[in-house]
């Protein structure tokens, strides 16, 4: 991990009356120097993997309208998106990640149309359009997301 160091600045003055001038300020004493972590950014993600997790989540919806929740097997969605199960399995780990991974989409696809889409569910429109709007899709996330959410619990639990 890569450490940067941080010089600290202390002073043991409170302030309860209007600010003093620039002369006024006490001098700061030095603490010494701590070293803190800094955080690697996040790794982009190899433009063959985003097309293979796009094309395994596009054949999971597909295979979701046509055969439930029931129906949706790992070898199914593999041959759908034309990639093989390990490449499945190394991306989403088992069945119940792959359901999270899909109510995970589909959450951020709410989000991003409530933040950034057309009026009425986006911006734009009056208030009481807005939350008429905001009450529909979130009934319609809820319908398609409730056989979803049970299928995401590991089976374990």
């Amino acid at each position: 991990m890569n450490r940067t160091t941080v010089r600290l600045y202390s002073s043991s003055m409170f302030i309860t009356s209007p600010m003093p001038t620039a002369p006024d300020l006490p001098v700061l004493a030095e603490l010494p120097l701590a070293d803190l972590p800094v955080l690697e950014s996040a790794r982009r993600e190899r433009a063959d993997a985003a097309r293979n997790r796009e094309a395994l989540l596009e054949a999971a919806r597909r295979l979701l309208r046509e055969r439930g929740p029931e129906g949706l097997t790992m070898d199914a969605v593999a041959c759908q998106a034309g990639v093989g199960k390990g490449t499945l399995f190394r991306r989403f780990g088992d069945r119940a990640s792959l359901f999270h991974a899909l109510v995970d989409d589909r959450e951020q696809a709410f989000q991003e149309g409530f933040i950034r889409g057309p009026a009425p569910f986006g911006p734009g429109a009056p208030a009481r359009e807005r939350l008429t709007a905001f009450g529909h899709a979130m009934f319609e996330l809820i319908e398609d997301q409730g056989p979803l959410l049970v299928e995401s619990k590991p089976p374990n639990q």
